[in-house]
Parts: C-alpha cells; structure tokens; sequence
C-alpha cells in the first residue's frame, strides 16, 4: 500500500523519490546534498526545500533500529 511505501521513501526533489533503504552516503557541502546508493555507481542531488525532511526521516530511522 501507498502508506508502507512512503515509510520507505522520501521525496528529494520536484521529480525524484529516494528509497531510504537504499542510501549508502550522503556528503553535504555549501553548494549542495549529493546521495550515493549501496552496489551502484548513480548519486542524485538533494534539493534544499527537502533536505531538512530527509535528514529528520533517516534519524528517526536510526533511532528506531
């Protein structure tokens, strides 16, 4: 259901949703968010209206595990 996947996902920019479980770094300068995935050689770029939301989303995650 749409509910169990958006507990998984998280929206980053106007066009992309990230799938959490798939994060594997995320490095953040002055100019940007860049997120690298686990077994992949793809990164995508966090926009700043959503990176608040993001790094609360992975905190709750680590707190609840």
């Amino acid at each position: 259901s749409m509910v169990f996947f958006m507990d998984k996902a998280s929206v980053i920019s106007k066009s992309t949703i990230l799938n959490l479980d798939q994060i594997y770094a995320i490095t953040k300068s002055i100019s940007n968010c860049q997120i690298k995935f686990h077994d992949s050689y793809k990164t995508v770029y966090v926009s700043r209206r959503y990176y608040r939301d993001l790094n609360d989303r992975l905190k709750e995650r680590r707190a609840l595990s």
